[in-house]
């Protein structure tokens, strides 16, 4: 369970716009209607969304923007409004997964691999909804496919697909809901997941780069238990399906202060903190998700509203010199005060 984009007819809204943060500035990479999730490998940028085919049916959609033109690459068999929806998306050197899913209550999935061999896209089932998993995140680390949501047990866990697309529990993550999940440069993989009651916990499980190896050579043989994380963040919101990180900071989603929708956000691994990284606008209900970090840049979705139609925008924040030339010197400061304890300074 998770943020759930339902599929719904277009909406008409006035033009998204988003206001960069202090220190940020931003430029839209796509736009276009039918967009719920996109994923990004090599400049290449994949949108998951619904399309309204007519008389109460939907077919989810997958699109390919290499820079200049938007192509299908995949589509599903119709379905009547809201009993499936758009889940998530990664891609994996050039082979595009892709999930829908049943709603309320059930919320168990199907995962689809589409990739393109001998002058066309083929798409295959890597398993249905019979298998009764579920899946709110999908995100790689550049080799593998990796995810958050329900296992067979009907309980919260991190899971990856092998080599040969068999679906495995990394680690068991019990909660009442399904969170985002991504990795950091260094390898590191982070796995969301929320609790009803009290403050609403959003916790973010830090898998090491070494523990997530283990497991998938088979050095560890059973799966990670929530006190094997390395790191337990609190961090704000599971919203985005995908949040990554720089290895100083989280991104990721949260709540608008009216609850108009989320807006994104960094929040530092080491002390705590959340930074607002800027705030949608243009519409009655602002929505970011998915959130990548690629070579010092962020780029997320704005969307519209809950539902898959509409307006969907990719966004691309960069940071300002000024930004840099901070981050440059306080890696730097970083890095000699470890020298310094080194050498008992």
């Amino acid at each position: 369970m998770g943020m759930v984009l339902v599929s719904a007819g277009a909406t008409t809204s006035a033009a998204l716009t988003f206001t960069p943060a202090t220190g940020y500035t931003v430029s839209e990479v796509w736009s276009g209607a039918d967009g719920a999730h996109f994923a990004t490998e090599g400049g290449a940028f994949y949108v998951y969304g619904a399309d309204d085919v007519g008389g109460g049916q939907f077919e989810n959609v997958v699109r390919m923007f290499d820079g200049t033109t938007t192509v299908e690459i995949a589509r599903s068999s119709p379905y009547a409004e809201n009993t499936l929806f758009p889940d998530a998306i990664t891609v994996v050197n050039g082979s595009v997964y892709w999930t829908q899913a049943q709603g309320y209550p059930d919320y168990h999935a199907s995962l689809y691999k589409t990739w393109f061999d001998g002058g066309e896209w083929n798409t295959t089932t890597i398993f249905d909804d019979s298998a009764e998993i579920g899946v709110f995140s999908l995100s790689t680390d550049a080799e593998s496919v990796f995810g958050v949501g329900l296992g067979t047990g009907n309980s919260n866990v991190a899971f990856y697909l092998d080599g040969a697309d068999n679906y495995n529990v990394l680690a068991d993550i019990p909660a009442d809901g399904s969170g985002g999940s991504g990795f950091d440069p260094a390898g590191n993989f982070y796995a969301g997941a929320w609790s009803v009651g009290g403050d609403w916990d959003s916790h973010m499980y830090e898998f090491s780069a070494q523990q997530v190896a283990d497991r998938l050579e088979g050095t560890q043989s059973t799966p990670y238990a929530a006190g094997d994380a390395v790191n337990d963040y609190l961090a704000p919101g599971n919203a985005s399906t995908v949040m990554e990180s720089d290895g100083a900071d989280l991104f990721g989603t949260v709540s608008k202060p009216d609850w108009s929708g989320t807006d994104p956000y960094a929040f530092d691994l080491n002390s705590g903190v959340t930074t607002s990284l800027g705030t949608l606008s243009g519409a009655d209900t602002s929505v970011s998700t998915d959130m990548y970090y690629r070579d010092a840049n962020v780029f997320f979705m704005g969307k519209d509203d809950w539902t898959c139609g509409g307006e969907a925008v990719i966004y691309q924040l960069v940071p300002e010199p000024t930004s840099l030339c901070l981050l440059a010197g306080g890696i730097l400061l970083l890095m000699r005060h470890r020298e310094d304890r080194r050498r008992g300074r």
